[in-house]
């Protein structure tokens, strides 16, 4: 088969699958626009991306990684949509004050949030809590949509965190709300996740419910999934074989 033929195979198979890139450090995003770019933080206090102004930023075709949150609002209103953009966890370095876990995407007050066909793998996913500021329309709502996810992650430094691939925890009701066409596989031991999607005290309207559907969900495991695994099926030998050793009570012959 020629060589270039089985090169479009493999990025058609695996689009993720690319060379490797050169990254900046963190970035601060301080005004709105558009950014494209690959940056990257090896200190769990430090969010690759840290984004401090309300204005709508749109982050595209970029590729984030970090110890700690990948991207993160600081005294702002959140008002983002990321698109086309892939996140990978690193290994987490230890952290001050707080727990950080490597959320792809990291806010609570906000407007809009929107996370459209990107890549996420090894991360902690999408955290909105707070308070929901938007006016209810069509633009400023949430859509996590299109979305391919490769083991939800709430290890940290020494420990874990319980950790989603969508978690909703904030007051006021949201209209337009959507989470749909995502994949999201989980693989045990590379995996740690509490609920891959989580409503905590977050609610919709009575004539604009928040839509959850046709995503496509495999595994949810505890840190140490294969010893819980392998004890279970020792635990089903052992009863096996007992029961395999039990003689069966002979019932007396009758004569009709």
């Amino acid at each position: 088969m020629p060589t270039l033929l089985i090169a479009l195979m493999i990025l058609v198979l695996f689009p993720f699958q690319s060379s490797a890139q050169t990254y900046a450090g963190p970035i601060v995003i301080s005004k709105g626009g558009t950014y494209t770019g690959n940056w990257e933080s090896r200190d769990s206090n430090i969010a690759a991306v840290e984004i401090t102004t309300s204005e709508p930023v749109v982050i595209v075709n970029s590729n984030i990684r970090s110890a700690g949150r990948l991207i993160r609002f600081t005294g702002a209103v959140a008002n983002i949509t990321v698109r086309h953009t892939n996140g990978y966890g690193l290994t987490p370095t230890p952290w001050k004050d707080y727990k950080k876990p490597r959320n792809f995407l990291a806010a609570d007050e906000f407007k809009n949030i929107v996370v459209e066909n990107c890549y996420l793998q090894n991360v902690a996913g999408i955290n909105i809590g707070g308070r929901y500021q938007g006016n209810g329309s069509t633009s400023e709502t949430i859509k996590i949509r299109y979305n391919k996810v490769k083991n939800i992650d709430g290890r940290i430094y020494g420990g874990w965190v319980a950790v989603n691939f969508v978690g909703f925890n904030f007051r006021n009701a949201i209209s337009h709300a959507e989470v749909a066409w995502n994949e999201v596989v989980n693989d045990p031991n590379n995996s740690v996740v509490e609920d891959n999607i989580n409503m905590h005290n977050t609610r919709g309207t009575s004539n604009s419910k928040i839509k959850i559907h046709n995503n496509y969900i495999q595994g949810a495991f505890p840190i140490e999934a294969v010893l819980l695994i392998t004890q279970e099926v020792v635990s089903l030998q052992m009863v096996t074989e007992t029961l395999a050793s039990v003689q069966p009570i002979s019932r007396p012959t009758t004569t009709r």
